[in-house]
């Protein structure tokens, strides 16, 4: 039977201690990462969701604020009553659609073209509705 000398089981055992102790610090190391980069990632999805809300937010406030003006404008109170005198004259019933097409409605429509399109311009929408 061959028998290792004290020095060799000393060498075995502190060389198979040492491997033991990387494999453990590597699971260890690479575990942390793993948790600090999943955390990094988390915290940045946080960050983007809450610049996002925040931008929603602030395009309906500026969206609001924008209606407001226009409802308040003396120019949208005349076309309301222009368009009140022209579904009134037409008799239009409360199911119908209005009559766009109606000559009435085109001219009234018309005189109003202008300061509705300037304010889509100003204001930056595709359309008034």
């Amino acid at each position: 039977m061959n028998k290792m000398s004290i020095r060799m089981q000393i060498t075995f055992l502190s060389a198979l201690s040492l491997v033991i102790l990387a494999f453990v610090l590597g699971l260890i190391s690479t575990n942390k990462s793993a948790n600090a980069l999943i955390q990094t990632s988390y915290d940045n999805l946080t960050t983007v969701r809450d610049m996002k809300k925040h931008q929603i937010q602030s395009f309906f406030d500026d969206s609001i604020t924008d209606i407001n003006a226009l409802a308040t404008s003396e120019n949208i109170m005349h076309l309301v009553t222009d368009l009140i005198e022209v579904h009134d004259k037409l008799s239009v019933k409360a199911n119908e659609t209005f009559p766009i097409e109606n000559q009435l409605s085109k001219d009234v429509n018309s005189k109003y073209d202008n300061y509705l399109n300037s304010y889509i311009k100003a204001y930056g929408y595709s359309d008034v509705l």
